[in-house]
């Protein structure tokens, strides 16, 4: 089993993200992707609840991101 941790304080979206962190864990054949964060100026929403919608659509991109073919050396 490996894992890596990632963190990020400097973002893109100065605005919106204020910090996030990243774990994978791979276990033989197996990922496990893990985020969290904190948002700047809406912190305080009840996250959780939009975590059913969320899920799908971030399992839709991982998989078509990480599929064979998907990025190419030229």
């Amino acid at each position: 089993m490996r894992r890596l941790a990632l963190t990020g304080t400097a973002v893109c979206l100065p605005l919106v993200i204020k910090d996030f962190a990243e774990c994978f864990v791979i276990a033989g054949d197996r990922v496990e992707w893990s985020i969290a964060g904190s948002l700047r100026w809406v912190g305080r929403l009840p996250w959780r609840l939009l975590v059913p919608l969320a899920r799908p659509v971030f399992a839709f991109v991982l998989r078509h991101a990480l599929r064979p073919g998907t990025f190419r050396i030229r």
